[in-house]
């Protein structure tokens, strides 16, 4: 998706309405200015159909300014004003209406502005462009164009403020849990969960959000579940804090939600997800937030040091609540957003869709209609399927402290076309570690990653060097102590194989094959892992052209890598095609976001 545009497609922000209104009304002039230029016969049979259609977009036109005003992000940002905090964690209305009842009437705005649009498409086709002057003919076509156009944004908007409006409650009070992942000890989708949340939305209003560390919840749980063979090293049982084991968060938060009901929280609607790298740009904004009660002033800078400190190290030991500081900064942040100024408020959306592109904000939803809204957006960090190349490098720190934020990490791949159209591809992951003389010791720690790479379902290991090669002892007898295989982990790993010479375990997830092994770097140093395997498909040769093409997806919650691409090939192949221009050879960026690249060959 285009998050750039993405208040377009969502088509509820003040800015979009406005927009379409304008369009609207230049189409509106145009049928003027057409009218305007008809001679006396025409204007008989064909200016009647062209005063209605003026008619008919005025009208469409003075709908979409009562959409404006009844709803905007001023509004939404309204509905956070309305939440008032009592004890730090809960949240009362304080708002006579409903922000849910502003879209709704938005919505019936929208309906009948397109209705007008469908009445003013209507009239047009009855115009016979033919009999009409040459000058004004092309002016005709371009007003029959422009309309389809406004009646599919309108449409859009309209199919997703529905959806928005199921989001919020407006019929019945929705349950959202929150997950706080941190990305300076990584995880597959994001980072470490320490805290999490349960949020109420009742139409469109927060009724109640509670804050609190995971291992309360965990402490909770009854069911004995094998976790992962990786996570054996660091626990012998499965809770929600090690949930988020599969790179597809669909399916991670599919598995932290049934954790959570395990340990006696409700069935929760749908999670949201998101790392500190929100909070500090968002803090940007906001500007500081003094928490006296701690002795801290925190602020984007800061943020991520002094919320570790606080949680790790000076919280109270006797009421043991390390988590108290999030809890009690929340009403805070979300007091200081609503309090934002129109211009603040617009740049603060625009910070969230950022932050959704890049996966540091994720949405899940149980109700299917509106997962599949969050999958068509780019919300979803889901793994995307291709039949063409892939590639999404993955860490999961386990025992290996907050190092992450130290690693400056460098991705390079290599794809070699072979002549007879076979391709091998060779991928270097190197990690740098940058901790060692900070003044923190979790940042100084050995960085221990079981590392994962996704790759094209078949392709098959050449060679892998860099890793560290380890063999798998369970912890406990798990049959003797009672505990319980998971389906889906069961279902991976007893097809796993191990490849002998490097130890890299070879399993296929998500439609994908899967490489990994375990990668340690210490302090000061850096560690290199290349990994050269074949591509279970080749370039056609058999059709006059074929193509190649790359799927990169950055992994959710990652502080971002360094990454670069060089395609080979015959060199009596022609170049057709390749995205970017002049680009997919040789290309190099920052993995801020998923990225794309391709080539069409003729032979």
């Amino acid at each position: 998706a285009d998050f750039k545009s993405a208040e377009e497609s969502f088509g509820l922000a003040h800015a979009d309405f406005l927009k379409i209104h304008q369009s609207i009304n230049q189409v509106g002039e145009v049928a003027l200015s057409i009218l305007e230029k008809l001679p006396g016969g025409a204007l008989v049979s064909s200016g009647s159909h062209l005063v209605k259609v003026g008619d008919s977009l005025s009208q469409a036109g003075e709908s979409l300014v009562s959409a404006v005003q009844l709803f905007s992000f001023e509004n939404l940002f309204d509905s956070l004003k309305s939440a008032v905090a009592q004890n730090g964690n809960v949240l009362a209305s304080g708002q006579a209406g409903h922000l849910t009842d502003s879209i709704a009437l938005s919505q019936a705005a929208i309906k009948n502005a397109l209705d007008r649009i469908a009445t003013a498409n209507q009239e047009l086709g009855q115009i016979k462009t033919s009999v009409l002057p040459a000058e004004i003919q092309d002016e005709v076509f371009s007003l029959k164009e422009k309309l389809p156009l406004i009646e599919e944004m309108l449409q859009g908007m309209e199919e997703y403020s529905d959806s928005f409006l199921k989001i919020l409650g407006q019929d019945n009070p929705r349950q959202y849990l929150l997950i706080f992942q941190n990305n300076s000890e990584a995880r597959a989708t994001g980072g470490f969960i320490g805290t999490y949340g349960l949020l109420t939305l009742d139409r469109g209003e927060m009724t109640s959000l509670f804050i609190d560390g995971i291992f309360n919840a965990d402490g909770q749980l009854r069911e004995k579940i094998i976790p992962p063979q990786p996570i054996q090293k660091i626990s012998t049982a499965w809770s929600m804090h090690d949930a988020n084991w599969f790179a597809d968060w669909p399916t991670s938060a599919g598995k932290i939600a049934w954790f959570y009901e395990k340990t006696g929280g409700p069935t929760v609607d749908g999670i949201f997800s998101l790392t500190p790298t929100a909070a500090e740009r968002l803090l940007r904004l906001t500007g500081p937030i003094a928490m006296p009660e701690y002795g801290v002033v925190l602020d984007s800078n800061n943020f991520v040091e002094l919320v570790q400190y606080e949680t790790e190290v000076d919280y109270d030991k006797t009421a043991n609540q390390p988590k108290k500081i999030l809890a009690d900064f929340a009403p805070k942040f979300i007091e200081k957003l609503a309090e934002l100024s129109s211009d603040g408020k617009k740049k603060a959306v625009e910070i969230i869709f950022d932050c959704l592109e890049q996966k540091h904000i994720l949405i899940y939803f149980k109700d299917g209609s509106l997962e599949n809204l969050a999958v068509k957006e780019g919300w979803a960090g889901e793994l995307k399927s291709t039949d063409k190349d892939y590639l999404s490098v993955v860490s999961s720190n386990i025992n290996g402290f907050k190092t992450d934020k130290m690693i400056e990490e460098t991705i390079s791949h290599q794809a070699e076309i072979q002549p007879d159209g076979g391709i091998v591809d060779t991928l270097t992951v190197v990690r740098k570690h940058q901790g060692g003389q900070t003044s923190y010791d979790w940042w100084n720690r050995v960085n221990a990653n079981y590392l994962r790479v996704y790759l094209p379902l078949g392709s098959e290991l050449i060679y892998a060097l860099g890793q560290t090669k380890e063999s798998y002892q369970p912890p406990v007898n798990y049959q003797e102590q009672g505990f319980k295989n998971d389906p889906l982990i069961d279902s991976i790993e007893s097809k796993t194989a191990i490849d002998q010479k490097t130890g890299t375990r070879i399993s296929a997830e998500n439609g994908k094959t899967v490489f990994g092994n375990w990668v340690y770097v210490s302090p000061g140093e850096t560690v290199t892992l290349t990994y050269k395997y074949k591509l279970p498909f080749k370039i056609d040769l058999t059709k006059p052209s074929d193509s190649y093409s790359l799927l990169i997806q950055k992994q959710s919650g990652s502080l971002g890598s360094k990454f670069s691409e060089q395609l080979k090939f015959p060199q009596d192949w022609e170049v057709l095609w390749q995205y970017p221009e002049a680009g997919a050879f040789n290309y190099a960026a920052d993995l801020e976001t998923d990225k794309f690249l391709g080539a069409t060959f003729k032979f």
